[in-house]
């Protein structure tokens, strides 16, 4: 939820602000940025951001890219794809090849942004004339999954994954191994996979020598599957557990799927999985924290438990994953429960509706049918049943032709009215404060 003063907002009055700094000497500018490099390397996120921000209001083009990172993934700030896509904005008009990537990639995704694929993939293209490898693998990726709606060859686009591969993309290398290995836009071929595969597992032993958390959590990925490298189950996850305590908290969901599923000499161990989960939850991880409520409230991994499952769906609310509102909302819903709450219920339900959910409109529905909150309205409850079922919730229509006939013709229109008015501005109920 943005804070009612936008940081992108504050951004620009910090630019005007200092909008009589000079933009450092290369020579300074290598000196200067120093100190935010380290703070990262260290993974002193709030340092870093602070360094970064100050040279970046000065114009230095790294600090723009590496603070719209920091942005990104919410290291040493607040999370703010808006704010990401700001620096990075800024970036690419300085001429900044890696910002015009991430710039692109924004537009591709519609992360703080209007989504605009045509637009995403020009800056893809303008980064990757350049000489950014990355963009050029993005953008080859892209091809391959957007091929029909953007009128491309998907040979063509398999083709470009594997000179880029053969270029030294790393990235391009293990996408190629799993088109290779899943059959994807080509032929299946095991030993190619596996030849690719091992080419990628050079890189990430000596990337990962090197102290790169990332490649760690990568190469553990083909440890642990025997991928490329000989298995080697205990090896790959001392790699997630090195990688995860540098800051990768990706290396800890790796671990976790891992446990959940098994693989050749490990059995699958949804307890051990859960804890991981709940690790990568607690390090940032919104689709771990939902995972793991889920677990906890399906008594999975561990005997059901209500509480630990609302902690975890409200930290993955508070992280930005909306999955978790309608699960919210069945924990508060739960009568006889010691979370039992319909008012607290129908404020989540609210939520998950304004994000598409129809069932968690029907919920909210019968929630208003039943009458148990102070706010309660079988008025409402007609009109959240008829939204349930324009949202393609099948019993929605049922119930809403049943609590109609029941209904004289105004309130019928009543509740068509609370319909519309909600339908067009997504007005759903806050929800409450973390518990």
């Amino acid at each position: 939820m943005r804070a009612p003063a936008p940081p992108a907002l504050l951004a620009l009055a910090l630019l005007q602000g200092c909008a009589g700094l000079s933009k450092p000497s290369s020579m300074s500018q290598e000196r200067l940025l120093l100190a935010p490099r380290t703070a990262a390397a260290a993974g002193d996120y709030a340092r870093a951001a602070e360094g970064y921000r100050g040279l970046a209001l000065r114009g230095v083009v790294e600090a723009e890219y590496q603070l719209g990172r920091l942005y990104e993934d919410g290291k040493g700030v607040p999370q703010d794809d808006a704010v990401a896509a700001d620096w990075f904005q800024r970036g690419a008009d300085a001429g900044d090849a890696p910002s015009m990537r991430e710039l692109g990639l924004k537009y591709v995704r519609g992360q703080g942004v209007g989504r605009d694929l045509d637009r995403g993939l020009g800056l893809l293209a303008a980064a990757a004339g350049k000489g950014d490898l990355l963009a050029r693998y993005h953008r080859a990726r892209l091809t391959l999954l957007n091929g029909p709606e953007l009128g491309l060859d998907e040979a063509q686009a398999a083709e470009r994954m594997r000179t880029i591969a053969r270029e030294g993309s790393l990235d391009a290398q293990l996408e190629l191994a799993g088109l290779y290995e899943e059959g994807r836009q080509v032929r299946r071929d095991p030993v190619e996979a596996d030849r690719w595969y091992t080419i990628a597992g050079l890189q990430l032993e000596r990337q990962a020598a090197g102290g790169d958390p990332k490649a760690m959590d990568l190469l553990a990925g083909l440890l642990a599957r025997g991928r490329g490298v000989k298995q080697d189950v205990g090896r790959a996850f001392a790699l997630w557990e090195t990688a995860a305590a540098r800051g990768r908290a990706n290396a800890l969901v790796d671990a976790a799927k891992l446990l959940e599923t098994g693989t050749a000499g490990l059995s699958p161990d949804p307890a051990r999985a859960l804890a991981y989960r709940v690790r990568a939850a607690r390090a940032g991880e919104a689709g771990s924290a939902y995972e793991a409520g889920k677990r906890f409230a399906r008594g999975e991994g561990a005997p059901r438990d209500a509480i630990q499952a609302r902690e975890m769906f409200q930290l993955a609310s508070d992280l930005g994953d909306g999955r978790a509102y309608a699960w919210l909302g069945d924990l508060a819903a739960e009568e006889g429960s010691a979370l039992y709450d319909p008012a607290t219920a129908a404020s989540w339900y609210g939520r998950a509706g304004a994000l598409g959910d129809g069932k968690a409109l029907f919920r909210l529905a019968g929630l208003h049918e039943a009458g148990d909150f102070p706010d309660a309205s079988p008025i409402k409850a007609l009109a959240y049943y008829r939204l349930a079922a324009a949202m393609g919730y099948g019993r929605g229509e049922r119930f809403a032709a049943r609590l109609a006939a029941a209904m004289s013709a105004t309130d019928a229109l009543r509740a068509d009215a609370i319909a519309a008015r909600w339908q067009a501005g997504r007005s759903a109920p806050a929800a409450p404060p973390p518990a």
